[in-house]
């Protein structure tokens, strides 16, 4: 299930940009997509499990509870909570193909 919600999310974005920008900047606007999309899924992997280290080696014992190992959990729901607020609040005007 987690594999097929990415391609339609990913399918998803790209016609919201598709949309979103002229015809004639087509190219540099999914040029500028798929680097983005790249470079967040080679950093966020590594962001989080080092997030989660530090939650677990010094987070519990030092900070507490906000800190220890559901720290890293509410980071990131509070990412997917963003993503979801600016989904929520994108223009109707994305939804419709541009005519140039």
């Amino acid at each position: 299930p987690m594999r097929f919600m990415i391609g339609i999310v990913f399918i998803m974005q790209s016609m919201f940009i598709n949309n979103s920008v002229p015809s004639h900047r087509l190219g540099a606007a999914n040029g500028l997509s798929i680097s983005l999309t790249a470079l967040t899924r080679a950093a966020a992997p590594s962001f989080g499990g080092s997030l989660f280290a530090w939650c677990i080696s010094s987070g519990s014992d030092k900070i507490g509870f906000p800190f220890d190992y559901h720290f890293v959990f509410y980071a990131f729901s509070l990412v997917y909570l963003l993503s979801i607020f600016v989904a929520v609040r994108m223009p109707y005007a994305v939804q419709k193909q541009k005519n140039d």
